[in-house]
């Protein structure tokens, strides 16, 4: 158990730059760091009787599980709001307005990040610093949105500053533009890279432009698209993301592929239904080839969530 822990406890010393702009907004506008969903969802009946769930700030839904565990899972029912959600940790993207049956081993947590979201992170390895991060990562979820960064510090003459970063998220079509604007004080280091994650952006190409001139840029695949530039404070940098569906066969290898290799089901069971999945048309095809598997009935629960 010590290890999920230590896991948990890096994760949320990656999150103090959206930590700390949480904190900022609390200060400045009221909101709290937790609110419940029917503070964003007002109209919203189920935001009302969902017991549990909160915002962690604005761009994280989290969905606690309070049901003991049997065989090391979970079984729990969460609600996520109208609209598009991705699950942070599995990549996988789920359709709101709805109850959905959700299964998670000991050391996975059900965080939701919506449509339009953005996420800073600090990649410094070192992981006891609070200092502003010379190297910061924004993970961007796909939909429309806006994230503003708050950092504070002292500038190169020793006075006391202020630096605000806002991501710009706007998606039509399978195009997806993103924009990247510090002002305020320099405050951060000069040295700084921004690396921008796209996480529901899996193949497909990126063009970059830095105050509207064009700059060649390297794209990494990987879990998803990404980039990684040198940033000056007071540029106006923009990515336009043409992303490619996955087929079937690589939605299957890219989300199905890891859950049978953690459930200690029958490998020959495993491994026959995960060939006959690369072989489906459709995802209505991929869900009766689940029901009438002989997986056992977790993992069954299990694929039939990532299926939608």
């Amino acid at each position: 158990m010590g290890y999920i822990a230590e896991e948990y406890m890096r994760l949320r010393h990656k999150l103090i730059p959206y930590l700390y702009t949480a904190n900022y907004n609390c200060h400045k506008f009221a909101t709290q760091l937790i609110e419940p969903l029917y503070y964003y969802y007002p109209d919203d009946k189920a935001a009302y009787s969902t017991k549990n769930e909160y915002f962690f700030g604005k761009e994280l839904l989290v969905c606690p599980i309070t049901k003991p565990t049997s065989d090391g899972c979970s079984r729990f029912t969460a609600y996520l709001p109208c609209g598009e959600w991705t699950d942070i940790f599995t990549g996988v993207k789920y359709t709101g307005g709805r109850h959905i049956d959700m299964v998670r081993h000991i050391d996975e947590y059900p965080v939701f990040a919506a449509s339009g979201a953005v996420i800073p992170y600090s990649d410094d390895d070192n992981y006891n610093s609070v200092a502003n991060p010379a190297n910061l990562r924004f993970d961007v979820y796909s939909g429309l949105g806006e994230y503003t960064l708050y950092e504070d510090g002292f500038c190169a003459d020793g006075s006391a500053g202020e630096a605000f970063t806002t991501v710009t998220v706007k998606k039509v079509g399978n195009a997806l533009t993103v924009s990247v604007k510090a002002c305020g004080d320099l405050v951060y280091p000069e040295t700084r890279k921004i690396t921008l994650s796209f996480k529901n952006a899996y193949k497909g190409g990126v063009s970059f432009t830095r105050n509207g001139a064009a700059e060649t840029v390297s794209v990494s695949g990987g879990d998803n698209l990404s980039v990684t530039f040198k940033y000056n404070h007071g540029d106006e940098c923009a990515f336009t993301v043409t992303a490619e569906d996955l087929t079937i066969a690589e939605f299957v290898a890219k989300f199905i592929a890891p859950v049978f290799s953690e459930y200690k089901d029958c490998v020959r069971v495993k491994r026959f239904l995960y060939n006959e999945m690369l072989k489906a048309s459709d995802f209505c095809e991929l869900k009766k080839l689940v029901v009438g598997s002989d997986l056992s009935e977790v993992l069954k629960e299990k694929t039939l969530e990532i299926l939608g």
